[in-house]
């Protein structure tokens, strides 16, 4: 278990206090209404559910759901929650094993993942979508802003430029982790070669990148 995975298998029973914040309660409503929407009439593949918080929103309109994690602390709180079992399923998985998830799908989903990912893996983890979707698939991302004086500080900043921050859990472990936040011209760079029709939308707390998967052709080699 790497170290994000331990820090969230520590956080799940505290995962959901996050969504308690007065001040971020505004946006919420505004971003769940977001999801909800894109979701409708979707089968949709959720990448890194955590503990279903946004499995159990899309619920109500998507068609279908798998939602998968890497982190059994936090799928046995998912499964907990009750969501229809006939239109949701919760399982293992990887977001960087794509060819792992069976199923056929209209929608990828990933809430609060993108952060945690090092910027130099973002264009692996793009294609591994493109690659188990070649024929092009929707994608709906969502992540944190960074925003002073309410973000977790940043701890530092390493030599490839992810930033990191210093968490502290309420039976007293601390981890440090990564959390990126990217700017708009950030993510429409690095999506340019994966993604297409890309919209970005911004909150006061939140971003999301909506678009759709191209599968790039491989370039042909050299004569000799």
């Amino acid at each position: 278990m790497n170290e994000l995975d331990g820090y969230y298998a520590r956080r799940a029973p505290e995962y959901e206090k996050i969504y308690d914040r007065p001040e971020r309660q505004a946006d919420l409503e505004r971003l769940e209404a977001l999801v909800v929407a894109a979701a409708g009439g979707h089968d949709v593949l959720e990448m890194a559910c955590g503990t279903g918080w946004w499995t159990e929103r899309m619920a109500r309109s998507a068609r279908t759901i798998t939602a998968f994690d890497r982190v059994p602390e936090v799928l046995e709180r998912a499964r907990a929650r009750g969501c229809p079992p006939g239109k949701v399923r919760f399982r293992g998985g990887d977001a960087f094993r794509m060819e792992e998830i069976g199923g056929s799908y209209s929608l990828v989903v990933a809430a609060f993942l993108w952060s945690h990912i090092p910027r130099r893996e973002i264009a692996v983890f793009l294609d591994g979508i493109a690659r188990r979707f070649p024929e092009g698939i929707r994608v709906f991302f969502v992540d944190n802003r960074f925003v002073e004086e309410n973000s977790t500080p940043l701890s530092r900043r390493d030599a490839y430029g992810n930033t990191w921050q210093r968490r502290r859990l309420a039976d007293g472990s601390e981890f440090e982790i990564v959390k990126n936040f990217p700017t708009p011209e950030e993510l429409s760079a690095v999506t340019r070669a994966q993604l297409t029709g890309v919209s970005i939308r911004l909150l006061d707390y939140y971003w999301i990148l909506e678009g759709e998967t191209m599968l790039r052709e491989a370039e042909p080699a050299p004569e000799a």
